[in-house]
């Protein structure tokens, strides 16, 4: 299994669950979702003996969806303040597939700025982003 994948579990296991995750992927017409997709990243720390790395770095975006509620932008921003909160204070964290068994550690997690508000989609539900890079561990 992709340890993207994996990361993915892991970030959802920490975040909110009021809404439902996606990953890589986000329906533009559905509401109360978000999608985690992980761009580019770079390894750090190599092990000598096996050419293996100890740290990787991925660049990782949410992008939610609210819903068209009267208080659906209120709602958004919730919920990406609630993902924040959970993910900025993330260290040290294992998680271990149920299903697959593959191990990922989440060793810390850097806010890049702020909420995004995007405004409304092309279906008027409010739309926002987070990014993040988080440092991670495992195979």
């Amino acid at each position: 299994m992709s340890v993207y994948y994996t990361l993915y579990k892991a970030i959802k296991s920490l975040c909110p669950s009021s809404y439902r995750a996606s990953f890589s992927t986000l329906k533009k017409n559905h509401e109360n979702v978000y999608g985690i997709y992980f761009k580019g990243g770079a390894p750090t720390g190599r092990v000598l003996d096996d050419g293996s790395y100890k740290v990787r770095s991925v660049n990782v975006i949410f992008n939610v969806n609210a819903s068209k509620s009267p208080d659906g932008v209120l709602e958004g921003y919730k919920f990406c303040e609630d993902v924040v909160r959970a993910l900025e204070t993330t260290a040290n964290y294992e998680y271990i597939d149920p299903d697959t068994g593959d191990r990922v550690v989440i060793i810390n997690v850097v806010v890049l700025g702020d909420i995004n508000a995007l405004g409304v989609n092309s279906f008027d539900i409010p739309s926002f982003s987070l990014n993040f890079i988080i440092n991670y561990a495992g195979r």
